[in-house]
């Protein structure tokens, strides 16, 4: 049986002087013609691949940058509260904030609720997805019912 422990002795690179809290706008990529072994790109942030990132990671920039329009008062208000204000937190130098990606992570699921209301996978797919053609006739995503009624994704990369 092996082991399911990965040790891992060599430092994470990090962007200097990027705040967590800050929407990114460049990461690194592995480039050994560095001395580091990484640089930076700064074009813009990480693009993803995943099949529904693309799409709604912009409609929630939108969203976002429209005050979260659309949304409910107490959303705005936990918004508002988690995200505006400061916080502070004993034997803490600085004020608590949370990381973009957790505050991406908790303004997105309020966005499928609240605004996209979309609550089948299958819709949400149909409707965000970056599904890329194969062909004129078909594209990498297909969608199946087993036997037992359960539903599949099938998606060719």
């Amino acid at each position: 049986m092996q082991d399911s422990i990965v040790n891992y002795d060599k430092i994470l690179p990090e962007i200097p002087n990027r705040l967590p809290w800050e929407r990114p706008t460049s990461y690194l990529i592995r480039d050994d013609t560095v001395e580091t072994g990484w640089r930076e790109e700064r074009c813009c942030r990480r693009p993803s691949e995943i099949l529904l990132v693309p799409r709604i990671r912009n409609e929630v920039d939108a969203w976002r940058k429209n005050r979260y329009q659309g949304a409910s008062d107490v959303t705005k208000t936990l918004f508002e509260y988690w995200f505006e204000e400061d916080h502070d937190v004993s034997n803490f130098e600085s004020p608590f904030r949370y990381y973009f990606c957790q505050r991406e992570s908790i303004e997105t699921l309020a966005w499928l609720i609240e605004i996209a209301k979309k609550r089948d996978t299958k819709e949400l797919i149909e409707s965000f997805g970056d599904v890329k053609q194969e062909d004129l006739i078909s594209g990498n995503l297909e969608f199946q019912t087993t036997i037992d009624g359960k539903r599949q994704i099938r998606r060719a990369l």
